[in-house]
């Protein structure tokens, strides 16, 4: 084999292995980060307009038998001011199973009963609402308590808490935003 024919061979492989320049590899990878991109564009970015409609004052969402009078008080606040909706979402801690959803206004403030035990609450604000599993969609904030609230009874005593939406530096309850993927 000549050196015409060796450069010929070598030439031959390499249009084989890419196509313009690109190598197969290259274009698998780049379609993948396309598709990606266009799914999380179409997730997240696409909103429905307009929304759909705020539950009204008051309308507690329980996804748990509703509880009675034995269990432990729960008080929230929302901001005074603002144009934001707020809605707070209750976890069951450890296993993260929903238990509420508690929807608020500017200036509202709902007090509830909640079954004993520890639970984990998860902040949302936001203009355009989206249903209790999306909360307030993309654009929406959303924080989560850092620790879990524990709702317990000592002797005849229940404890239970008060949670006030305005946001505080150095505030006594430890927030941390919500990544996109947690619920």
């Amino acid at each position: 084999m000549g050196l015409t024919d060796r450069d010929y061979m070598h030439e031959r492989h390499r249009s084989a292995a890419s196509v313009n320049g690109w190598s197969k590899s290259r274009i698998v990878w780049w379609t993948i980060g396309i598709c990606a991109a266009l799914y999380l564009a179409v997730k997240y970015l696409v909103v429905p307009a307009g929304g759909l409609p705020f539950p009204p004052h008051g309308q507690v969402m329980w996804y748990v038998s509703a509880p009675d009078a034995t269990g432990a008080p729960l008080t929230i606040k929302a901001p005074a001011r603002g144009d934001q909706l707020h809605a707070v979402r209750i976890n069951e801690a450890g296993t993260g199973r929903l238990v509420g959803l508690v929807p608020l206004r500017v200036g509202e403030t709902v007090s509830v009963s909640v079954p004993l035990g520890t639970y984990e609450f998860v902040f949302a604000s936001g203009r355009s609402w989206h249903g209790p599993e999306k909360l307030f969609g993309f654009t929406g904030k959303k924080t989560k308590t850092a620790e879990p609230l524990n709702f317990y009874r000592t002797g005849s005593q229940t404890m239970g808490h008060t949670i006030d939406l305005t946001q505080r530096v150095d505030g006594n309850l430890p927030t941390r935003p919500l990544a996109p993927f947690e619920k």
